[in-house]
């Protein structure tokens, strides 16, 4: 734990005087001064640890002086990570994941069941409603999915061992599964939304989504597609590189992308495309809404700035500041804001207060774009075409409110009555949700304990049978069938759809500044 604090230390004497030492001397001054404060730490904590009227571990006083220092920067970002920490954010950048089987969404509470786990694949003998009582020999009671997929994740041995409660027995049984590392790609299935429009969603910006998105687009491409419906909402950014590269795609050679400032030469440069944009001729609209942040808005902004797409939905979250995370070790890391960036305008999305409500305040500085459209700064990035999603409503709320109090029973339930509906019924990819499905999910909500009435269900019908739809699309034809079954009832969706029917050119679609009818 003592080596943690010492490499925070050093952390600090790379970041803070790397950029602004005026000779060797004074560097090795400044780093002298570190070393002698940092032992001075060391020996305070050890002299606590001896001395104190209760016994304190080591370890917590170490953790409690890194948290403390990180704590004093008010960084809202600011973050030690350790051990599992660590290694879930390592995954989440990497785009891997240890698992069995497709992720399920994760509970928060209530049993573990095999499909919140995502161990429910051919073979395995394991079906979405059975529950996960051990794995490995570790109980695996009172946690969530969340923390019982850390078991799963923390070996690396090739097979796993579940207990296994199957759905409607009392007696368990032992399941052997492969575990195996799968990359999770941030990319959705590009799917066709129309005669010539496809549709792909960025779920976040990880060391392959660049890749993997140039190849979906170059896909669908294949498949006719001559404009693009590109999906950020929701996504809350990642690693700020890949995020100038995802922009690079639709940009010419020189374009500026983003200018980050920091204290340092390495948190202050420029960064412009390197070369010409993949698809010159081809409409975009960028979809966003207030989950949409931070390497995502990047994107946004620079597209924005120069032009070349078409942004619909509702201002971002606005995070115009950059991390970086410094490895202390194997297990644990140090994260912190090291610079803030600006588009290409020069505008900084930052989200702050309102100062011009304030009497004498000074006037914003205006913003353009290449073509002189003005742009918004302080407040995320500002579509061109505000657009709200499908408003829901009382029923659909209430119903909703109470489905998402136990978010893993739900998603069980609706496992287990799209598997019995697909055992009985012969479905067509149009297929309308009828009541004896309705009852279907009724009947594994019931079992689940998913804590709803019977009479706010009947009110909800609608929201009831888009979800139960949805699931049964994607247990019958897959994935791609799914995002395509959601995009026909996303308004925002069909509004860009619209608006790419109404313009063959990226010049064309900044003409458009008001929502389109739907009406075909």
């Amino acid at each position: 734990m003592r080596a943690w604090w010492l490499a925070i230390a050093g952390v600090a004497a790379i970041s803070f005087a790397g950029g602004g030492l005026a000779s060797r001397a004074r560097a090795r001054r400044s780093e002298d001064r570190l070393e002698r404060r940092s032992r001075i730490v060391a020996a305070a904590v050890e002299t606590i640890r001896r001395n104190y009227v209760d016994e304190i571990p080591a370890d917590s006083l170490y953790l409690q002086a890194s948290r403390s220092l990180l704590g004093a920067l008010h960084d809202p970002y600011a973050e030690l990570m350790l051990a599992d920490a660590y290694r879930r954010f390592s995954q989440q950048m990497s785009g891997t994941r240890i698992e069995l089987d497709r992720p399920r969404v994760p509970t928060d509470g209530g049993a573990v069941s095999a499909a919140g786990l995502g161990v429910v694949a051919p073979g395995t003998g394991i079906a979405p409603g059975d529950e996960i009582l051990a794995v490995d020999g570790h109980s695996t009671r009172g946690l969530t999915d969340a923390e019982a997929a850390d078991l799963l994740a923390a070996d690396t041995a090739a097979m796993v061992t579940l207990l296994v409660r199957p759905r409607g027995s009392d007696q368990p049984v032992l399941r052997r599964v492969a575990r195996t590392a799968v990359h999770v790609s941030a990319v959705t299935p590009g799917v066709m939304i129309d005669d010539g429009i496809g549709y792909l969603v960025l779920h976040s910006v990880t060391e392959a989504s660049p890749r993997e998105l140039r190849d979906a687009i170059q896909d669908l491409r294949t498949q006719g597609m001559r404009s693009l419906v590109l999906d950020l909402r929701r996504n809350p950014g990642g690693l700020i590189a890949q995020a100038m590269e995802i922009a690079e795609l639709f940009l010419d050679a020189n374009d500026t992308i983003a200018v980050t400032r920091g204290r340092s030469a390495t948190s202050s440069r420029t960064y412009v495309a390197r070369s010409n944009q993949a698809w010159p001729g081809m409409p975009l609209v960028l979809l966003v809404n207030r989950q949409t942040a931070s390497s995502a808005e990047v994107i946004a902004a620079a597209l924005q700035d120069h032009d070349r797409a078409l942004i619909v939905g509702n201002p971002t979250y606005g995070k115009g500041v950059i991390q970086t995370t410094y490895p202390l070790g194997s297990d644990a890391a140090v994260k912190f804001t090291t610079s803030r960036w600006f588009a290409p305008s020069g505008r900084s999305i930052q989200r702050t207060a309102a100062d011009s409500a304030h009497p004498g305040a000074a006037p914003r500085p205006e913003f353009r774009s290449d073509a002189g459209r003005p742009l918004s700064a302080g407040h995320g990035v500002t579509p061109d075409l505000t657009l709200r999603p499908r408003l829901a409503d009382g029923a659909a709320l209430t119903y909703l409110r109470q489905v998402h109090s136990a978010p893993g029973a739900y998603q069980v339930a609706l496992a287990t009555a799209a598997s019995a509906v697909l055992a009985h019924l012969a479905v067509r990819p149009a297929f309308v949700v009828t009541d004896a499905m309705r009852d279907e999910l009724w009947s594994a909500l019931t079992e689940h304990g998913v804590p709803l009435t019977r009479d706010v269900f009947d009110a909800a019908e609608g929201e009831a049978s888009r979800d139960l739809g949805y699931e049964i699309t994607r247990q019958r034809w897959g994935e791609a069938a799914e995002i395509r079954r959601r995009a026909v009832d996303d308004r925002v969706v069909q509004n860009a759809r619209a608006l790419l029917d109404r313009a063959r050119t990226p010049r064309a679609l900044l003409t458009l500044t008001q929502p389109p009818s739907l009406s075909r």
